[in-house]
């Protein structure tokens, strides 16, 4: 398993705020499919890296929210193309970005998503991949 490690000072209770990175390829959430029965599923790749998030949320100590409202930020590094044609990643899209990671932590670092009353994404270049993700009050 690859290694999950934390930027935060306070992973107690009653921290106020706390960082984490997740070292998985930052990738967006995939939409739900359907059967020919007309049963929905999720894709393999949407729960593997879902299932990669929690798991090394649980290996940093499965800190969670300690306020009733929180923030977020979300810092997506993707690895450049050899060709690098554009400034900022185009892909996978900030807002599917988004939606994977509060999916993966809801019910874990936080009860429910819709305690959020802000939330950041962002997407850069860097020379290792990961999600940057950090709440606060």
């Amino acid at each position: 398993m690859e290694s999950a490690r934390t930027t935060a000072t306070h992973l107690n209770r009653g921290a106020s705020s706390f960082s984490l990175w997740f070292d998985v390829e930052p990738r967006g959430q995939e939409r739900v499919r359907f059967t020919r029965t007309g049963r929905a599923y999720t894709p393999a790749k949407t729960r593997k890296i879902t299932e990669q998030i929690r798991q090394k949320w649980e290996a940093l100590g499965s800190p969670e929210v300690e306020t009733e409202w929180f923030s977020v930020r979300i810092v997506a590094v993707i690895l450049p193309p050899k060709n690098q044609q554009h400034p900022l990643p185009p892909r996978p899209d900030a807002d599917n970005i988004a939606k994977l990671v509060m999916d993966a932590l809801q019910g874990h670092a936080f009860p429910n998503d819709s305690r959020c009353w802000q939330l950041s994404v962002a997407k850069r270049y860097g020379e290792k991949q990961g999600i940057s993700v950090t709440f606060g009050k």
